[in-house]
């Protein structure tokens, strides 16, 4: 984790506070939004940023004005770019997300506001390293791809970029954005708090994903709408200023001690496996309040390497069933996943069709044809077969690295239940679109279970159930 390098770091901070259109009402608000996060970001103690390297923009006359402004800042940032926009978010009629400026009328909106995509064009040009985008508006959340609560449609990713961390306020109405008598917009006040106060529990440098945590925590009991965060890579792991609460432990006073008298090396102690066990991993699964709070317990699981492939994974497909992305596409990554977004909407695809038994319905891409013929029902079928393929294709669908589903089943096999991981791996032979290498190294553990490893001797597996399609065990 890193701050931004100051000599190639820029930041344009707008904020549209005043409309000539008395359709549009002023949100005087946007104003000291711009300051106060300019000051936290050139403070030396916080961002580092240096002071010439903060553009602040109040009050744009036109959208070229402002448009014109973010490429130049764009074209000249080598290491971090940060953009942020606060005031009114407008949607045309193909909806895209539209930046009202002070000339904007919203009768015409569409020729006199500031087009995201103009935004997205001169991010996407920067040869900045680290690419941040904060949107504090109306809609905001149109910019980053899925569309926000209570909105009947998805709308397309019109930000998202390489190096990119996109975070928005997303409110969907103006009653949402501010508070009368605040001296900021409510998501914008929160951010300039928590950047300028810090976090105690987290360490000297505060991350973009602990801002958006504590941001979307925050929000939450203000029974306000919650902040979306989109990122690709690792940046948001990336630190925007330092921590101002942190506070390091206090080291111990040292002590003369006299060396103690030579003794033979002693053998090597024969640790325990640090794996997790299945019984484990369903009690933590069967706390995870669905629909209400985040388990912040099993989003750590799922990024902890200490509990088995499989069992990270079964706490992925939980928190991406219950629409926790942003900490399912993070524990995905520490798998080395390419694509985590397009992951986690595979496997949230996968748990729901089989929920509804659709997987087993001519699939082009698994044979499954003689499990499962045309006209039989699920729950005919050897249990078995199914809850291996089940889990294969879990493996598969979450796009993990072949070593890594290798490794899946070598870990179920180390943790007793070794008929589990060969029908696991038998499911992995029926993916038509498998690769020679993940099929040769199936072969050999398969060869190596016939003969007796891997697998500790004298644990006694769970006799495997009626197959539930709807929640395949781990």
């Amino acid at each position: 984790m890193r701050l931004a390098d100051p000599a190639g770091s820029k930041a344009i901070l707008i904020g549209a506070a005043q409309y000539d259109d008395p359709a549009l009402d002023d949100i005087a608000q946007a104003r000291a939004n711009v300051d106060d996060l300019a000051a936290v970001l050139a403070d030396p103690e916080l961002g580092g940023f240096l002071p010439g390297n903060v553009r602040t923009m109040v009050n744009p006359r036109h959208k070229d004005d402002a448009g014109l402004e973010i490429a130049r800042w764009c074209r000249t940032a080598t290491d971090t770019l940060i953009v942020y926009y606060a005031g009114h978010g407008l949607v045309d009629i193909n909806s895209e997300l539209l930046l009202a400026t002070s000339d904007t009328i919203e009768a015409e909106k569409e020729f006199h506001s500031l087009r995201v995509e103009t935004l997205r064009r001169a991010v996407n040009k920067s040869d900045a390293r680290i690419k941040i985008v904060i949107l504090d508006c109306c809609y905001s959340g149109r910019a980053f791809g899925k569309a926000m609560a209570n909105e009947a449609s998805g709308v397309l990713d019109q930000i998202e970029t390489s190096g990119t961390c996109g975070l928005a306020s997303a409110p969907r109405h103006l009653a949402s954005l501010f508070v009368e008598g605040e001296r900021h917009t409510v998501f914008s006040g929160e951010l300039i708090r928590v950047l300028r106060e810090g976090l105690p529990d987290e360490g000297a440098l505060l991350s973009l994903s602990a801002v958006y945590r504590e941001l979307r925590s925050r929000m939450r009991k203000r029974e306000h709408p919650e902040p979306k965060i989109t990122h690709s890579d690792s940046v948001s792991d990336f630190a925007l200023v330092r921590n101002r609460a942190y506070r390091p432990a206090p080291a111990a006073p040292a002590r003369a001690v006299a060396p103690p008298p030579p003794r033979p090396a002693a053998p090597p102690v024969q640790r325990p496996s640090p794996l997790h066990t299945i019984a484990e991993a369903d009690a933590l699964v069967s706390g995870f309040p669905r629909g209400g709070t985040t388990n912040t317990q099993l989003a750590s699981a799922a990024m902890h390497p200490t509990w088995p492939v499989l069992a990270r994974l079964r706490f992925v497909s939980e928190l991406a069933v219950a629409g926790e992305t942003f900490f399912a596409e993070q524990a995905l990554q520490g798998f080395g996943v390419p694509d985590t977004a397009r992951a986690v909407s595979a496997v949230k695809r996968l748990c729901k069709d089989l929920a509804k038994g659709r997987m087993w319905e001519k699939n082009d891409e698994w044979d499954v044809g003689e499990l499962v013929p045309d006209g039989a029902e699920v729950t005919d079928v050897d249990a078995r077969q199914l809850w291996g393929i089940a889990m294969a294709m879990l493996l598969a669908a979450a796009e993990l690295p072949e070593p890594v589903r290798i490794q899946a089943i070598r870990e179920l096999a180390d943790l007793g239940h070794r008929d589990e991981a060969e029908w696991i791996a038998q499911g992995m032979l029926r993916d038509q679109h498998a690769v020679p290498a993940l099929v040769a190294d199936v072969m050999v553990f398969l060869s190596q279970a016939a003969d007796g490893t891997p697998g500790r001797t004298g644990a006694t597996p769970p006799a495997p159930g009626r197959s539930r399609p709807a929640e395949p065990p781990t």
